[in-house]
């Protein structure tokens, strides 16, 4: 079958671009160009009528000249054009919310798009000044912002479905791929010019008619690219205007198109009036049955809308995946700020308390003010942990280190702590480092020779206050981000806990501040020595006070037994666990082993 009278004219404006300046330089748009060229005029474009500008030719107002200059004086109503465009393209959202696409020539640059690059907006004009009855822009670039429509083609068992689709209006717009999509190369060559190339050439004929629709290349293409590209490339056909169709003849096939021989162009040209399409010959049968033609072509539109709706669905997708980043990370900047503004209450409660805080003029014990407030006593890892419960804390000061070994003996006189600087230690200072080998009688004795000299009234905090200040306020297992570490904690670093490295074992005490402080500034509350709290033992929290009181004998308290907290030098992976700011041992009150220490003192609460 041969297509006669369709047209007057055909032309053709192609535009390859590589060399760019303000833009990545491209490898093979020209080669594309001059590929569609040669094809265009294999299926009856005459050579005259094909315009090609490359690298330098391709500048801005080259482009205007020629198709809004030169062409619309040229053609007349009843041609068609084909503008094909190879090279960059780019989106802009403009800020009332809309996209508007861009193609960068030669001298364009992406910094001043409106100035010097051509808008989807001047294209749209072309489509007025030009007079062609047909026009196909194939825009090798990706960008949005089309300003174009899909619409539904026309029937194709029209029964006179040839002559309608050249008799009717049409501008056409194929591009590459969507926003943000990488254009992908095959063989040295973009990918879409050459399916293009392909179509042009009969391979969209999937019905043998011997001639290709622009609805045929609105199918053909994008599915085949989306195909060739593994999903990674979707083309977009659109129209401007119109609802008929460009028509081209299957290049393998004769050709009586737009300038070739047995048609009469100059009436229709001259006149200005509207050619119809006539057919020569009858239409070929077609390879295959009608209705395999019928359902191969229903498969393939099913395959392709099937195909859209996924790709749509993955745009949702990744649209709604931007939202949820977007809303974490406002989420993650509330956070941030409200951590922020509990710091600084944190510092400037700090600095309050800092102002707060005393030294015992008789020894030198430093008391660090600690604020009032609630917590979640206990743990779930041992019963005596359990039941965790809310505890109400008022505001009390609290030893900024364990008593140390020159304090215990300006009260009592006497030093009876093992790490001292005779023996192993001899010619060492240990005045700084805190006492041990004491029982909780014997702090008692001494609390009571402290209060005497110094006029105050000292006490043991009670476990609830230990554990509250233990904790400063966190609520993990201890009162340091991390895992427990020798640099963190005095304990026998050669085993681990959850997770930690082994490390150091010192087996001594270390000197009262040495290691790193909790949040509230007090020292080695995890490990070095054992501290007595004034609690009698119980076997669980069932019962326990919740205002932060001493726990006595009620309950099935046992006051044989008292409570040390915070773990010692010698712990080990059961001893470990014990430096955590919830476990608690028992142990009774006269009994001063190698690791039994005496707790900070406390003031009466404030």
């Amino acid at each position: 079958m041969e297509l006669d009278g369709c047209y007057g004219e055909s032309w053709a404006v192609v535009i390859g671009i590589n060399a760019y300046a303000q833009v990545p330089k491209l490898s093979y748009a020209i080669e594309d160009a001059e590929a569609i060229a040669a094809t265009l005029e294999d299926t009856g474009f005459p050579a005259a009528n094909i315009s090609t500008l490359t690298d330098t030719q391709a500048t801005r107002q080259n482009i205007m000249d020629l198709i809004a200059g030169d062409l619309p004086r040229k053609m007349g109503p009843n041609d068609r054009l084909v503008l094909f465009f190879a090279g960059h393209g780019q989106d802009f959202d403009a800020p009332g919310g809309d996209k508007l696409g861009y193609i960068i020539p030669v001298d364009g640059d992406p910094n001043y798009l409106a100035s010097r690059c051509i808008s989807m907006e001047e294209v749209n004009t072309w489509n007025r000044l030009l007079p062609a009855k047909h026009i196909l822009y194939a825009m090798d670039c990706c960008y949005g912002g089309l300003m174009a429509s899909r619409r539904q083609g026309l029937d194709q068992h029209h029964p006179e479905y040839l002559q309608e689709l050249s008799r009717r209006r049409v501008r056409q717009i194929i591009t590459a791929g969507g926003p943000d999509e990488q254009v992908i190369e095959e063989g040295g060559r973009g990918l879409f010019s050459r399916v293009f190339e392909q179509a042009l050439r009969g391979e969209a004929d999937l019905m043998g008619r011997g001639y290709v629709t622009g609805a045929d290349l609105g199918a053909f293409i994008p599915e085949t690219v989306y195909s060739r590209s593994r999903q990674r490339q979707m083309p977009l056909s659109r129209y401007f205007e119109g609802t008929g169709e460009i028509l081209f003849q299957s290049a393998q096939r004769e050709l009586n198109v737009g300038g070739g021989p047995g048609i009469n162009r100059g009436e229709s040209h001259q006149g200005g009036g509207q050619a119809t399409c006539l057919l020569e010959g009858s239409m070929p049968e077609p390879k295959q049955p009608t209705a395999e033609i019928d359902r191969k072509m229903a498969d393939q539109i099913n395959r392709l809308q099937q195909q859209l709706a996924q790709e749509r669905q993955k745009r949702e997708q990744l649209e709604r995946k931007k939202e949820q980043k977007s809303a974490a990370k406002q989420a993650q900047k509330a956070q941030q700020q409200r951590e922020k503004k509990r710091t600084e209450e944190r510092e400037k409660l700090q600095q309050q308390t800092e102002a707060e805080n005393s030294i015992d003029p008789t020894t030198g014990m430093e008391f660090i003010t600690i604020p009032g407030g609630k917590f979640m006593m206990g743990g779930d890892e041992s019963d005596y942990e359990k039941p965790q419960h809310e505890v109400t804390i008022k505001p009390f000061k609290l030893g900024k280190h364990a008593v140390t070994q020159g304090q215990w003996e300006k009260v009592m006189g006497e030093n009876p702590s093992h790490f001292t600087g005779k023996g192993w230690f001899r010619n060492r200072d240990m005045n700084n480092h805190p006492v041990e080998q004491v029982s909780w009688d014997d702090v008692q004795i001494f609390i009571k020779k402290l209060n005497q000299q110094s006029g105050k009234q000292y006490r043991l905090p009670s476990e609830a206050e230990w554990e509250y200040a233990a904790r400063a306020g966190t609520t993990g297992h201890y009162s340091f981000s991390g895992k427990i570490s020798p640099e963190k904690a005095n304990y026998n670093g050669s085993y681990t806990f959850d997770g930690s490295e082994k490390g150091e074992h010192r087996d001594k005490t270390v000197a009262v501040g040495s290691l790193p402080a909790n949040p509230w500034g007090l020292y080695e509350v995890h490990g070095n020595v054992w501290e007595w709290v004034a609690d009698c033992w119980h076997d669980s929290y069932k019962g326990a006070p919740t205002d932060g009181t001493v726990w006595g004998d009620a309950n099935g308290g046992d006051c044989g037994q008292r409570v040390l907290r915070g773990g010692s030098l010698d712990s080990v992976p059961e001893g470990v666990a014990f430096c955590q700011s919830a476990r608690v041992r028992p142990y009774h009150p006269a009994s001063a082993a190698l690791v039994f220490v005496f707790a900070p003192g406390s003031f009466n609460p404030l």
